[in-house]
């Protein structure tokens, strides 16, 4: 996103006027994403703290990500820092996955989405429009609505369009150029995958990757692929035990998941749900 600023600020003959505030801070963290990728990798080979392959990518059922944290943002990057997102693997113990959570579904821009391309409305009468109107009061440097509207919500429109007669790849199966969608969005990079945690009972709960999967449930599509963003500690720690290995990679520890899902499903009449969220989801 820096680079692609940078090139629209040289087109417009501006390129002076980009604060090294702005680029500073953004080169640092981009460094430091780096430096903490390579520390990932390291330290997954002694899978303690990092599981092995942590960027492997899995398919999963959409419709097991059902749940998101209330306040989800502090989890990216792992709650090590905001503006780093996309570092995965880490396994974690404690209670945060105990937090308050909510239904995906109820989430702003699921609700956009579905107002705009299930009932058609114009973007001017969804909940973004109220969403921009809060936004822009509070900033005399927020864009315009056109301007709002033309590089962020038509270019999720175009996602949209360009799923729903391609279906739902992976990032490294798109090919940016012929479809015409900017590179900094679909680079391949699987950390740039839809992104879930899963707790210490085996419940997938969303991180990041809200439009995509907004785009995946509304398309009724049956599988994402995703990273892992957080592992519990317990939870892999029980899927050692029971399949008697000392190292478990994503898809395994996955697989684990699916299969005691489905063995719940039968058990349930065919609804898949999470008996130990009942008491801790706000509907």
């Amino acid at each position: 996103m820096l680079v692609e600023k940078i090139k629209k600020n040289i087109r417009k003959g501006t390129f002076l006027k980009v604060s090294w505030s702005f680029i500073i801070p953004r080169l640092f963290y981009h460094f430091l994403f780096h430096f903490y990728k390579i520390n990932l990798l390291v330290r997954s080979f002694f899978c303690k703290t990092v599981i092995r392959k942590p960027y492997e990518v899995i398919d999963v059922p959409t419709k097991l990500v059902h749940y998101t944290f209330v306040s989800f943002s502090k989890y990216r990057g792992i709650m090590f820092a905001k503006t780093i997102r996309s570092v995965v693997g880490l396994i974690r113990d404690g209670d945060w996955d105990l937090d308050e959570k909510q239904a995906f579904e109820s989430s702003i821009d699921y609700i956009g989405f579905k107002e705009r391309f299930l009932q058609g409305k114009e973007w001017e009468d969804t909940v973004y429009y109220e969403r921009y109107l809060k936004k822009s009061k509070k900033s005399e440097k927020y864009p315009t609505w056109q301007e709002y509207k033309s590089e962020y919500l038509d270019f999720w429109e175009r996602i949209y369009n360009d799923i729903k007669k391609h279906g739902y790849k992976r990032q490294s199966e798109i090919n940016p150029a012929s479809r015409k969608i900017k590179k900094s969005h679909y680079d391949g990079k699987p950390e740039n995958e839809i992104e879930v945690a899963v707790s210490r009972n085996g419940e997938l709960i969303f991180i990041d990757g809200r439009h995509r999967l907004s785009i995946a449930l509304l398309l009724n599509i049956e599988r994402i692929p995703v990273v892992v963003n957080c592992w519990h500690k317990s939870y892999i720690d029980r899927v050692k035990k029971d399949l008697n290995k000392r190292v478990v990679t994503p898809a395994e520890v996955i697989n684990y998941i699916l299969k005691e899902h489905d063995n719940f499903n039968n058990r349930a009449s065919g609804k898949i749900m999470f008996p130990s969220l009942n008491n801790q989801v706000r509907s």
